[in-house]
């Protein structure tokens, strides 16, 4: 009943996942636009990112982070066995490990492990099956907005309230205003612009790290439109 944060495809489409700020998660079914069972129940707050596994069968939400006097709660992580979609179950104990997270959750390329994103400026890689402690990845001097595997599950990169991105194979972090700062042409995809600015320019960043780039154009009839391309 309260407002959706957050969504997730199954990766053959079949399903959708969304996460809602009554601290609960609904499983849809994509081809009739119904619910599938009855709500994921167990967070204490508003889920604000949900992810499945390569395989679907598993599915991991997040809670973001509260403030009060200052101070930050604790966040957590849940994983869902969700290969009955009628009947889904919590796999193991929340992860929290202290964590003051985001919320924000992404699941390894082989469903293996977990990365989440942190307010306490680390991001930590977690058992998918909720066994053992997490690795921690620290370096960036603010809060860690979201992180990612690279396809091969070897790299993960991060991004932070810094400015920065960070990788934790080589541990070094990337300023994303040292240069190339977009022209007047393209200054929605600089990282000094509110909104969107931040994330479009890190999009930027990775992009020509790959050797493409992404650009804003002014588009026939009024407005812009963003070009991404890719070697």
């Amino acid at each position: 009943k309260g407002r959706v944060t957050s969504i997730s495809f199954s990766p053959n489409s079949h399903r959708l996942a969304s996460g809602s700020d009554d601290a609960t998660i609904r499983l849809w079914d994509t081809q009739t636009g119904q619910p599938i069972g009855t709500p994921l129940k167990g967070h204490a707050d508003s889920v604000s990112s949900v992810a499945f596994s390569p395989d679907g069968k598993t599915l991991a939400s997040g809670v973001c982070v509260e403030f009060a006097s200052s101070e930050c709660y604790p966040g957590e992580i849940r994983l869902w066995d969700v290969s009955n979609a009628e009947s889904p179950i919590q796999i193991s104990v929340p992860l929290t490990d202290g964590h003051v997270s985001f919320g924000f959750v992404a699941f390894s390329p082989d469903g293996k492990r977990v990365v989440t994103a942190s307010v306490d400026r680390t991001a930590r890689v977690w058992n998918s099956d909720g066994s053992g402690t997490p690795a921690i990845l620290a370096g960036h001097d603010d809060a860690v907005f979201s992180a990612v595997f690279s396809p091969d599950g070897r790299r993960i990169v991060t991004t932070s309230l810094d400015r920065t991105v960070g990788d934790d194979d080589s541990n070094e972090l990337v300023d994303l205003l040292a240069d190339d700062r977009p022209g007047p042409e393209d200054d929605l995809l600089t990282a000094e612009k509110t909104g969107a600015g931040l994330g479009l320019s890190i999009a930027r960043q990775l992009s020509r790290g790959l050797g493409g780039d992404l650009r804003c154009a002014p588009r026939a009839g009024g407005g812009a439109e963003f070009i991404l391309t890719l070697p």
